[in-house]
């Protein structure tokens, strides 16, 4: 079972079949969905975002799969914020990690502190020597999170996501093992 994660005022638990409203309504926010970089890219039924949801986000020990990755609630004095997570690639020893956090919390400093936490952790818990994260090209506070904790931008690519009916474009950030340990963040 994967325990919660403490930074600062951030808690990162694992996400729960009982934040399945707080998840969906944070998707499907205007604004999240507008800059969102991971499935489902265009709006789905509530029951089937259940479904997805229940295979996706509960933790996999639950489930009895070896661990590759988790979904956190990340949570400030006991409310719910945000929603991160990753998925470790074995064969490349490299973990993907994603983050949103609410509208209402925005440029409070919670997504980097939810982000160095979970890096972390990452670094702590598995043998990576890489964590890598991906956004829109023109999400522009994100590509700033990544950055402030060091990561370097590793990918372009253009024709990344269909939103909408139209293409969005998404850069790539990493950060190695050995930069993080090093670095003041």
């Amino acid at each position: 079972m994967v325990i919660g994660i403490r930074s600062g005022r951030v808690r990162l638990r694992p996400v729960q079949e009982e934040d399945f409203d707080f998840v969906y309504n944070l998707w499907f926010d205007a604004d999240t969905y507008r800059r969102s970089s991971w499935p489902p890219y265009k709006p789905i039924s509530k029951e089937k975002f259940k479904e997805w949801f229940l295979e996706r986000f509960l933790p996999k020990a639950e489930k009895g799969d070896a661990p590759s990755g988790n979904a956190y609630i990340i949570e400030v004095n006991g409310k719910s914020v945000g929603l991160c997570g990753f998925h470790v690639d074995w064969k490349r020893l490299a973990a993907d990690i994603w983050y949103e956090i609410t509208p209402e919390e925005r440029g409070k400093g919670i997504g980097k502190e939810a982000v160095k936490a979970l890096v972390e952790h990452i670094f702590k818990e598995y043998p990576v020597e890489i964590v890598e994260a991906e956004t829109q090209s023109d999400n522009v506070p994100s590509i700033r999170l990544l950055e402030s904790l060091g990561f370097t931008r590793t990918g372009y690519d253009k024709y990344a996501y269909m939103v909408k009916g139209r293409y969005k474009s998404s850069v790539k950030y990493g950060i190695r093992r050995k930069k993080w340990d090093r670095s003041p963040k």
